[in-house]
């Protein structure tokens, strides 16, 4: 297009940028050069925000987050879409304190913070496991009125997990009636890391019991629960039941996941 003489314009700098972050790390070099195209149009008038976007999304997806944070800072216009799409490039790319600094900024200019927002810097406390920060982002979730959000819910869950808190998970857990599988799957996890396997069998039965539809990470939950709390006959009761409910395409898998609870009971001297 530029060898051919076309003039570039916000359109067709917003759909090479957008390729490239389709693309990913091995499109970074050309990223780079569509991002001195937009630079070079900056200097002529006010660049549209979208492609001052694309520009950021596109260091991020492309594996370069220190540059994606470079025009970030710079950008003239910074909507929520933006701060949260920044944040979870940076907690992506391991960088979780960074994020909550970049959360921090974020409230302070006076974004409104929506369920994403919160989301990602609940999860970023579980990953540094820092229960009192945690908490308080807790208290802004309900003071925001997103306690309801299930997603929100099972970074929160899953947070206090990670913090070691079992009982706050399950207080989190149990504020609202849900059917979201995630949810009741981080729940087990959780009963299973933390020892308390029978409440961990039981949620994977009630579960059953609700319809709530089980998938291979669930199953997995509780086998893992009872290699560790040594429920041979419930995990025995439960790889059965994952063998009758998968269909044969699905059978590997499966096979996989019982040979993992199996070595895991040899491993811990318990009979098979």
């Amino acid at each position: 297009m530029v060898g051919s003489g076309v003039e570039l314009n916000g359109y067709s700098l917003s759909g090479g940028l957008l390729a490239c972050a389709g693309v990913g790390q091995g499109a970074l070099a050309l990223g780079k050069e569509i991002h001195a195209s937009v630079v070079k149009l900056s200097l002529h008038g006010p660049v549209d925000p979208v492609v001052e976007n694309g520009v950021r999304d596109m260091y991020s997806r492309c594996g370069s987050v220190e540059y994606a944070l470079r025009v970030f800072r710079v950008m003239h216009v910074r909507n929520i879409v933006a701060w949260n799409s920044m944040m979870a490039a940076l907690l992506g790319s391991r960088q979780a304190e960074d994020a909550l600094r970049l959360f921090v900024s974020m409230v302070s200019c006076g974004v409104a913070v929506d369920g994403f927002s919160f989301s990602i810097v609940v999860d970023a406390c579980g990953e540094l496991a820092l229960l009192k920060q945690g908490m308080q982002v807790h208290a802004q979730v309900v003071g925001g009125g997103f306690e309801a959000d299930v997603v929100v819910r099972n970074f929160l869950v899953d947070m206090y997990a990670k913090c070691g808190c079992v009982d706050s998970a399950e207080l989190v857990f149990k504020a609202v009636s849900s059917n979201d599988a995630v949810l009741w799957t981080t729940v087990i996890s959780a009963y299973g890391k933390f020892g308390r396997v029978q409440d961990a069998v039981s949620m994977f039965d009630r579960m059953a019991y609700l319809g709530i539809k089980q998938d291979g990470i669930a199953y997995l939950a509780v086998l893992s629960a009872c290699s560790h709390g040594g429920l041979v006959r419930e995990g025995e009761v439960t790889w059965k039941k994952l063998l009758n409910s998968l269909r044969i395409c699905d059978l590997t898998r499966a096979l996989l996941l019982g040979v993992r609870y199996l070595t895991h009971l040899e491993y811990m001297g318990m009979p098979s």
